[in-house]
């Protein structure tokens, strides 16, 4: 078993209500105050969830919140990683009285809060996500490893800010394919994708930009490349569906992603230019204000301003 507990000491002293572990028991129990995030990453099982049968296979997400059960029927050895948290860790204002209000998604809208949806629908369909491609995979590997990491190491002060980075980054994973698998209304305009028959190489050609946003490299000439395909069909058909070209949706994206950070975390403007695939601080700095108007510190400021004066 591998845990690290967020309450022990850590440089920054601060708290992080999180744990990430792996083991061959998947259990959360009614008494638990975490909510759950599982990636299965191979082998099946059948467990008992809310006390209903239900068969998993890897790769998969399992979402559990507060009061939800998971108990293993059988002893099959399973290869996962998890973490179990509390949404105080996102933000502060994430309470369990606001997020099951009935404002709770006029909310999200105003300040971008994570819905938490797969973990608020109790059906199967939303608690258990399948359809991870391997670069969602590899992806998701990687940032539950870099969390793990950061709740270890926590070289510096800004240790718990990386670690809610990824494990937002992870969120996005998450919500990307249960919006894709429910068909449900999408919050985001860089995921509002309608797929159609015929247009695989268009998906998997977004969860590539999904997966490798963060990569400076990531061009449309090297996803064509990926899926084989004819560049200028692949720009065509991927406009087709998303109404924008390859590199516009790059860098929508990679925005999207900086914005969330900036509202969320307390990173460096440089770290978060890195961490979004930009290739400089200063390129990042420059579309960004083409975009918004303002500088990352100053849409900062601000967010973080309307925050404590919508909630104190």
């Amino acid at each position: 078993m591998m845990t690290a507990l967020s309450n022990q000491p850590k440089k920054s002293d601060y708290f992080v209500d999180t744990v990430c572990q792996t083991d061959a028991e998947l259990l959360k129990t009614e008494e638990d105050r975490y909510y759950v995030l599982a990636l299965l990453l191979k082998g099946s099982s059948i467990a008992y969830i809310d006390g209903k049968q239900q068969l998993l296979a890897g790769p998969a997400f399992i979402c559990l919140d507060r009061g939800q059960t998971f108990v293993r029927w059988d002893q099959t050895p399973l290869d996962f990683y998890q973490i179990s948290f509390d949404p105080l860790f996102l933000n502060r204002n994430l309470t369990e009285e606001r997020i099951h209000s009935r404002q709770f998604e006029e909310l999200c809208d105003r300040h971008d809060f994570f819905r938490l949806q797969p973990f608020l629908r109790h059906d199967f369909s939303s608690t258990y996500i399948t359809g991870l491609s391997p670069e969602l995979l590899n992806r998701s590997v990687r940032l539950f490893a870099f969390c793990r990491e950061e709740l270890y190491r926590s070289t510096d002060w800004y240790w718990s800010c990386r670690l809610r980075s990824n494990f937002m980054d992870l969120l996005h994973i998450v919500e990307q394919l249960y919006y894709h698998k429910s068909h449900a209304a999408v919050p985001s305009p860089v995921q509002d994708v309608q797929m159609k028959e015929g247009y695989e190489d268009v998906y998997s050609t977004l969860m590539h930009i999904w997966a490798d946003y963060a990569d400076p490299d990531l061009t449309a000439q090297e996803l064509s490349r990926r899926a084989a395909a004819d560049s200028r069909n692949l720009v065509r058909r991927f406009k087709l569906i998303t109404g924008k070209t390859i590199s516009a949706y790059i860098l929508d994206y990679r925005l999207y992603a900086a914005q969330y950070k900036l509202r969320f975390t307390q990173l460096s403007v440089q770290e978060i230019s890195n961490a979004t695939g930009f290739q400089s601080a200063a390129y990042f700095c420059k579309i960004f204000k083409q975009r918004n108007g303002m500088t990352p510190n100053q849409f900062r400021s601000q967010v973080v301003s309307e925050r404590i004066d919508a909630f104190g």
